[in-house]
């Protein structure tokens, strides 16, 4: 047990910095209108113009055309909700999966992924996907070691 706890005390910077990146993004997208308007066929449209996105992901782009609002409600929220969520490790490989969508995304909907800001950023959440970070310092932590409880107690 502490073996694993020592291992994870590592992974606990990555998490809040990953967390911190999400949570502001998602609180810059809602503060600049996400959740009123829909500012993502702006950037869906830019793409589409320039030719940046990667081929195979365009029709996945025309649909967001067609649901503009609801998209960029959904990524205000799940930016925002993820980051937080890393930020107190509550279900910390979730929100790693959620922050990893949404990443790869943004890298699909650039095109050029090879030379993006966001790769690391993405290969952390990687990184944090395949742990359980919220463990150390985090609510996971809590709902870990009471469901532990609860399995021990059902067996005697």
């Amino acid at each position: 047990m502490f073996d694993l706890h020592a291992r994870l005390v590592w992974l606990l910077p990555l998490r809040l910095c990953c967390g911190w990146f999400l949570a502001i993004s998602g609180f810059g997208k809602v503060e600049s209108g996400w959740l009123t308007q829909p500012l993502v066929l702006g950037k869906v449209e830019a793409a589409l113009q320039a030719g940046t996105a990667y081929r195979f992901y365009i029709p996945v782009l025309h649909q967001a055309l067609h649901h503009g609002q609801a998209v960029s409600i959904a990524v205000a929220l799940l930016e925002l909700c993820a980051g937080a969520a890393l930020l107190v490790g509550l279900v910390s490989r979730g929100a790693a999966l959620v922050g990893f969508v949404l990443i790869a995304n943004q890298l699909l909907l650039l095109g050029d992924a090879s030379s993006s800001p966001l790769l690391p950023l993405g290969a952390a959440l990687l990184a944090l996907l395949a742990c359980p970070s919220g463990r150390v310092l985090g609510l996971d932590a809590l709902l870990w070691g009471t469901r532990q409880g609860l399995r021990r107690g059902a067996r005697e």
